[in-house]
């Protein structure tokens, strides 16, 4: 199932919304998947992170 995740990361100065869809089994995959994701890309921890949608994509 494909998820879309949205949500904001704290670069430090500025905090940066973010939409990214994801192919997960489930919504907390997805959810989890997604902190992986941004926290490796910006190179923050998942605190810094807040994920305020996850719904699921109709294919």
């Amino acid at each position: 199932m494909k998820f879309m995740v949205e949500g904001s990361v704290d670069l430090g100065r500025e905090m940066r919304r973010f939409a990214k869809e994801i192919e997960a089994p489930n919504e907390n995959a997805a959810r989890e998947l997604a902190l992986t994701l941004l926290g490796s890309a910006h190179g923050r921890k998942r605190t810094r992170i807040e994920i305020k949608v996850v719904r699921k994509v109709e294919s």
